[in-house]
């Protein structure tokens, strides 16, 4: 199809220099259509491995990730032309009494099904994608502590790693000063892209006869990922 050399295995290989590779752009570039008349195949290019295009503009399903970023996270099932949402989860570990700060599985399942109905595929990092660390143990954490620990534990200590704006940051800590949800600034550029709920105010919350323990850690999980998205 592209004139290149079968025994040598290119698909790696970025020719035309604009930031995806050849696989890439020949998987989601490449389509064929049917004629309807005399029901014959054409085939066609959105992208073409050749031809340079500015990846790092195009954003076809208008989900905020560009394609450079979908091809980075292509490894884990990312769509150009279907909405994602990558976040990144990190709890604090278990504190001397027991207090446990953790993200339910049903509230997991829960915000799958909620962002799908959307046809919204909602990918969350629990420590399948390779993020997701445990946090210790502090039974309140100050704004400035919560930043150290996306600067720490999401950033690694690197300003530029790649995962900043495509990951939202969320966490599940025991308890933050002021309330048990809001948004904050990481340290690192002007933009409120990391959240946090505390299991001391949910749990709270979740004992209240009206309320389900999945529930209400999902909705607090999906709000403030919202406020990140600049919904308020």
């Amino acid at each position: 199809m592209y004139n290149t050399d079968p025994m040598v295995d290119n698909s790696l290989d970025d020719p035309d220099n604009d930031g995806v590779p050849f696989s890439w752009e020949h998987i989601w570039g490449h389509y064929a259509w049917r004629h309807w008349n005399d029901n014959t195949y054409h085939h066609d290019w959105v992208y073409d491995p050749f031809t340079h295009e500015n990846h790092s503009l195009l954003d076809p399903d208008e989900d905020g990730l560009d394609n450079v970023e979908e091809y980075l996270t292509s490894q884990w099932g990312s769509d150009p032309f279907r909405p994602d949402i990558f976040i990144e989860l990190d709890r604090m570990a278990d504190g001397p009494n027991g207090e446990r700060s953790d993200l339910p599985e049903e509230s997991k399942e829960l915000l799958r099904t909620v962002f799908d109905r959307q046809n919204i595929v909602y990918h969350l990092d629990d420590g399948c994608m390779g993020g997701s660390d445990i946090i210790p143990f502090d039974e309140e954490s100050t704004y400035a502590e919560l930043q150290s620990y996306y600067q720490n534990y999401f950033l690694h200590g690197d300003p530029d790693n790649w995962r900043r704006g495509v990951f939202h940051y969320g966490l599940v800590i025991y308890n933050a000063e002021w309330v048990p949800g809001f948004v904050f600034n990481g340290g690192v550029g002007p933009y409120l892209d990391a959240y946090q709920i505390s299991s001391k105010g949910m749990e709270k919350k979740a004992m209240l006869p009206q309320f389900k323990r999945d529930i209400v850690y999902a909705s607090a999980y999906m709000h403030e990922c919202g406020h990140t998205l600049g919904i308020f």
